[in-house]
């Protein structure tokens, strides 16, 4: 069993920080004690919930059963390492991976990221002014948003994203082709 402590309340909600790190099982992954991360509870639910940009009543019922089935899973909420090649971990503490909140990676001097198949949404601003060039988002993930601000001229999305934020890949050296 892996420890993680409370290290604050962020917007009414507990966030952790991992402590005996030395019996994690790496894996690969980056530094796993420089993350941040929220368990997810209904409270982070009703806040997902209320956040997200969904019109039509079938969205968002559909949207409100994929988020209570995420109870108990991982929202990473901040990286203070100080890698800039990053290998985000598909667990914490036995728990799956599945949101990469606000600003998680904001402005980190990111070259690269590798995102789990596990992650299902990824809020405004949480890779945005890095210095990704090539960015592949996995099947896992509905909800993308985040990444302006970078140098980003390769992009890799698969046809499972449902929503992508109307600011997601602003100021990017992106160029549609035909």
């Amino acid at each position: 069993f892996i420890k993680y402590m409370v290290n604050g309340i962020m917007g009414g909600l507990l966030v952790y920080k991992l402590i005996n790190k030395d019996k994690l099982i790496k894996d690969n992954i980056t530094n796993i004690e420089d993350y941040e991360f929220k368990i997810i509870d209904d409270k982070y639910i009703d806040k997902l919930e209320v956040c997200s940009y969904i019109h039509k009543d079938d969205e968002k019922y559909s949207f409100r059963v994929l988020l209570k089935s995420l109870r108990g899973k991982i929202a990473i909420n901040k990286y203070n390492g100080d890698e800039t090649y990053v290998v985000i971990p598909k667990y914490i503490c036995g728990k799956e991976v599945v949101v990469i909140g606000s600003g998680a990676f904001y402005d980190k001097g990111l070259s690269s990221v590798k995102i789990p198949n596990s992650v299902i949404k990824i809020y405004k601003e949480a890779f945005s002014f890095n210095k990704l060039q090539n960015v592949y988002i996995p099947s896992s993930v509905k909800y993308l948003s985040g990444f302006n601000n970078n140098s980003i001229s390769l992009l890799s999305i698969s046809d499972s994203v449902d929503y992508i934020g109307e600011d997601a890949f602003l100021v990017n050296k992106l160029k549609i082709g035909r």
